[in-house]
């Protein structure tokens, strides 16, 4: 009996490192925030390029989606096609990219593939050359960061013979299958410096991580400007007091910071 209780013990230790050391820095399943129809590019992070124009729309088909799930992304385009996610990772940690996939019509192939982008161009670090069928299935890979900073995951659909050979991506997902949640949050969080502070007129902000927009509060709550486009703010015209300043990066990281005006 004694053992038996060791045996538990030892059980719920290693079930719950092992629930502490995956962590889920990303995940769609198409079934919220979508309109059908629509462009994909731009929603919730996916950026979509192509040789040819891109053609890749959410859609609602009842149904249709992974285990008879009704969204689902639908890769049109006969040529050509790459989508992606960017997300910043840690070195040494491993990573774990996965999706469902399927095609409709003509003959298609998927892509999964990882890329470094930390030089000038990216550079693949991983790929797998995947066929795809008629029903839903698994791709995935799988890889140990090199350095810490923000990579791609990314879809790349082959050349079709016609405008009909499409592919359907659903329950998307980047996991950290190594990584504690304290790694996770802290390498996460967006890091920038406001100058000068107190501040007259021009405000600067610099970070390592690329500025989508900036939005200046009021301690009640009241957003005083909004900002895209640019690392700095002209504060001129603004009331003297203490503001908090909200920097959004463009890989969903947020951080806010006390600004005074004198």
């Amino acid at each position: 009996m004694k053992q038996f209780y060791i045996f538990t013990f030892l059980l719920c230790v290693w079930i719950t490192q092992r629930a502490h050391a995956q962590q889920t820095i990303f995940s769609d399943d198409f079934e919220s925030g979508y309109t059908n129809e629509a462009d994909l590019v731009g929603v919730n992070g996916w950026q979509v390029f192509a040789n040819a124009t891109a053609i890749v729309k959410s859609v609602n088909n009842n149904g249709a989606g992974f285990n008879g799930s009704d969204w689902y992304a639908d890769i049109r385009n006969d040529g050509h096609q790459e989508i992606q996610q960017v997300r910043a990772l840690i070195a040494g940690e491993t990573y774990e990219f996965k999706a469902q996939a399927k095609k409709t019509g003509a003959w298609a192939s998927l892509k999964i593939g990882a890329y470094d982008l930390s030089g000038t161009n990216p550079v693949l670090i991983i790929e797998s050359a995947n066929s795809v069928g008629v029903e839903y299935a698994e791709k995935t890979i799988s890889f140990t960061a090199g350095y810490s900073g923000n990579h791609a995951f990314r879809f790349t659909k082959g050349d079709g013979a016609t405008a009909t050979a499409q592919v359907q991506i659903d329950n998307v997902e980047i996991t950290c299958t190594t990584c504690t949640p304290a790694s996770v949050d802290d390498f996460n969080k967006l890091k920038f410096t406001i100058s000068p502070n107190p501040a007259q007129d021009i405000v600067r902000v610099t970070s390592n991580d690329i500025l989508e927009k900036m939005e200046l509060y009021s301690l009640t709550g009241a957003k005083i400007l909004e900002v895209k486009g640019n690392n700095y703010i002209n504060m001129n015209g603004i009331s003297s007091g203490i503001y908090l300043l909200k920097v959004h990066s463009d890989n969903g990281s947020v951080a806010t910071k006390k600004l005074i005006k004198n």
